[in-house]
């Protein structure tokens, strides 16, 4: 009973350091945003609040796509807020910034 134990949980600790590994490459692999001036800049774009014209990049619903990129430098933004690029909508012209308690699109200049 002891073996199959101790093999139990070496399986169940191997299974978890892929998965934080897994996750540290996904996060190292995103691109990194920064705010300026009230303006978002990443890979020498620079992308402003969108305010009412960001209705047109999602039509009627809420369309999220996958995460794309994180915020580098502030500790607070950094950690809590993250670049999504929009379905059906080049990242070049629309990204939506989400953080906790705020979500907002933003246009490329």
């Amino acid at each position: 009973m002891k073996a199959v134990a101790k093999k139990f949980f070496i399986g169940i600790c191997l299974i978890l350091l892929v998965a934080i590994m897994a996750s540290y490459s996904w996060y190292m692999s995103l691109k990194e945003y920064t705010w300026k001036d009230n303006m978002v800049i990443g890979e020498n774009i620079k992308y402003v609040d969108a305010g009412e014209k960001g209705t047109k990049y999602t039509k009627d619903d809420f369309k999220a796509g996958k995460t794309i990129g994180r915020f580098k430098g502030d500790k607070f933004l950094g950690s809590k807020t993250w670049v999504i690029k929009l379905k059906g909508v080049d990242a070049n012209k629309a990204v939506l910034i989400k953080g906790i308690m705020f979500e907002s699109i933003y246009i490329a200049q």
